[in-house]
């Protein structure tokens, strides 16, 4: 009879010791899992930003109703840590480049004929819908993107633009001090063509 006592003794003495890594474990699962929906949840709010600038054409309005599509998508899909969105040429590269992604970058609203980049202020203009007169002027000259002017973007065969955001979210659970938030940034090119008149 004392050696039942004793295994279950042990027994509880070893769930008290695994317990604190077993929840840590779940935390962490729950986490990492909640990151892989945002990311792919992301991804799909891009490509409905995507669809809604090519819509838009070589609108003067171009990247305030994609910003706009954009932050919505995000929005209804948890994603509200919203950073810095570029917006660049890629028929001169498919990938973002390196140097529409600096500070000085952010800080000028981009590089001029390559990428316009939208910092917080911009996005939190879209945001409340106090974007007026930040895309309003015909040349773009006093505009949030005038580094690239959506008219001037047009070729004669189409125009290849990329879309890229960064975004630093909270996890759900926020209790592991070694992965308390999501940092993410996702990109995507694609082609849009003059609308015909």
């Amino acid at each position: 009879m004392g050696t039942g006592r004793s295994e279950r003794g042990v027994a509880a003495v070893e769930l008290a010791i695994m317990l604190p890594f077993l929840l840590l474990i779940t935390i962490g699962a729950i986490d990492v899992g909640d990151a892989f929906t945002r990311k792919a949840n992301a991804s799909a709010a891009l490509r409905a930003a995507s669809v809604r600038a090519f819509d838009a054409g070589q609108d003067r309005d171009h990247d305030r109703l994609m910003l706009r599509s954009l932050v919505a998508e995000l929005n209804n899909r948890d994603i509200e840590g919203l950073e810095k969105v570029v917006v660049w040429n890629a028929a001169l590269n498919r990938e973002v480049p390196a140097s529409c992604l600096t500070t000085g970058a952010a800080a000028s609203g981009g590089s001029s004929g390559l990428c316009v980049v939208y910092d917080r202020s911009d996005l939190t203009a879209i945001e409340t819908g106090s974007d007026a007169g930040r895309f309003d002027d015909p040349d773009c000259s006093l505009d949030a993107d005038k580094m690239w002017c959506p008219p001037d973007r047009v070729q004669p065969d189409g125009w290849w633009v990329g879309l890229y955001f960064e975004s630093s979210e909270p996890t759900l659970t926020g209790s592991l001090p070694f992965f308390d938030r999501i940092e993410m940034s996702e990109s995507i090119v694609f082609v849009e063509w003059e609308h015909p008149e």
